[in-house]
């Protein structure tokens, strides 16, 4: 197993751990300064639209790296933007 096989099997495991718990925004999040930037990974009900990336950028986004495997990708974005962003009906 390669070592990009591997990272995408423990992504997957992650967001399906997150998923059995039904939030959306993971509890490390909770109490962060609200102008700190954090890597996440969001999932998109629909992979792969123009617009849901968009809207990520328009929150102060940037994305760095797509995971195609679980159907999103790896965000740097301010933390003030996460519950708006966990509210967006086409996040995971």
């Amino acid at each position: 197993m390669t070592c990009k096989q591997l990272l995408n099997a423990a992504l997957l495991l992650l967001a399906a751990a997150a998923a059995a718990h039904g939030e959306k925004l993971a509890r490390d999040l909770a109490g962060l300064k609200p102008g700190t930037k954090v890597d996440v990974i969001i999932q998109f009900v629909n992979p792969g639209m123009e617009q849901a990336n968009g809207h990520v950028a328009g929150m102060g986004g940037q994305k760095k790296a797509d995971l195609d495997l679980i159907g999103g990708a790896l965000y740097s974005l301010p933390v003030n933007a996460l519950e708006a962003l966990a509210n967006n009906h086409n996040v995971r």
